[in-house]
């Protein structure tokens, strides 16, 4: 397992957000063991004086990409990018991931190659292509995934939806409230 990145922000409340990522994809099983190895070490000693709630995940289907192992990893799959300052009016682009250098990064957008200096990007973010499924939005790679699970397993895809609802709302049900994510 590899840690892949570590936030402590201030929202509403302070958060300390852990993301994880191993082959195959991080579940709930990996969230919950780390999880409890922190609470486990910051009761002996939690460099973090304020109050604070506890994330642990995966970086997520979108997730941000910074390091270079990141970008070989990725490399050919599409890419949302974001700017310190506008080039030709715009902040934002989405494009193909093609190779990097030590100072640049270089992408096809729109068909034309385009490089940027590293230091002019502000964040690199995994392109998610959301689709319209049964008056939901949903990501193409969700949809992939039931579509595999359909075949490997013979259920139709409304039975796989009905399912993530159903868990989706239940582990919601469950959710401890920030009261008791506070007692780390």
């Amino acid at each position: 397992m590899e840690l892949v990145d570590v936030d402590y922000v201030r929202e509403r409340d302070w958060y300390l957000r852990v993301y994880l990522d191993k082959p195959g994809g991080v579940d709930l099983d990996d969230c919950q063991l780390v999880s409890e190895k922190t609470k486990c070490c910051a009761r002996r000693k939690d460099p973090i004086t304020e109050n604070y709630l506890l994330e642990v995940s995966s970086p997520g289907l979108d997730r941000v990409l910074k390091k270079d192992k990141d970008l070989v990893r990725y490399n050919g799959r599409d890419v949302d990018i974001q700017l310190f300052k506008p080039i030709n009016g715009s902040k934002q682009f989405t494009g193909v991931l093609e190779g990097f250098t030590d100072t640049t990064i270089d992408f096809t957008i729109n068909g034309e190659s385009m490089t940027f200096e590293r230091s002019a990007i502000a964040q690199i973010r995994l392109h998610l292509d959301f689709l319209i499924y049964g008056g939901i939005r949903v990501s193409q790679e969700l949809i992939q995934a039931v579509m595999v699970l359909t075949k490997q397993k013979g259920f139709a895809p409304e039975v796989i939806f009905e399912s993530l609802e159903a868990a989706l709302l239940q582990a919601y049900r469950k959710e401890p409230t920030s009261n008791q994510m506070r007692t780390l």
